[in-house]
């Protein structure tokens, strides 16, 4: 996964040792480690880390989605749920978008995209459309859009200045 802050763009990625790690690509130096406080898991589904590094969204084998301090690597919130692969966190905002599905067994896990208050630690809303798996995410810059595409080949656009 790669981000950009400030103007430098920087690698994450997971480490074998349970990790995670920034690199900064202008200088090719690891600018941040962070432990997480989880069990090893056998296989990572997805991740992502705010642009600021405040929080952390991990998801593995048999575990909730967890948030995770990006400092200290300690989990603040675990997401009940049935939750998808696909995660993005709202800029300089303590909201987590996730997606999610009504039923693991419908073979439609994936198809809503959930808003979620970190703080606050509740779903604050839920945006409903796609009928295929959501296979990508993605905020504008200033945090008041989301693209959202599915395997289908749909892309919708949301606002999401409903969010208060």
């Amino acid at each position: 996964m790669t981000l950009t802050k400030q103007g430098r763009e920087f690698v994450i990625g997971f480490s074998f040792g349970n990790s995670v790690r920034a690199w900064d690509t202008s200088t090719g130096s690891k600018v941040k480690e962070v432990k997480l406080s989880l069990p090893l898991a056998t296989q990572w589904h997805h991740f992502d880390i705010r642009p600021d590094a405040k929080w952390i969204a991990v998801q593995a084998d048999k575990e909730p989605l967890k948030v995770l301090d990006g400092s200290t690597g300690a989990v603040v919130a675990s997401v009940p749920g049935n939750w998808g692969t696909r995660s993005i966190f709202l800029p300089n905002r303590d909201v987590l978008l996730f997606t999610a599905g009504a039923s693991k067994s419908s073979g439609n896990a994936g198809v809503d995209i959930i808003a979620y208050d970190i703080g606050a630690k509740k779903t604050i809303a839920a945006f409903r459309g796609h009928e295929r798996n959501i296979r990508s995410l993605e905020v504008s810059a200033n945090g008041k859009v989301l693209a959202s595409g599915d395997s289908g080949g749909n892309v919708l656009v949301w606002d999401l200045d409903q969010l208060k």
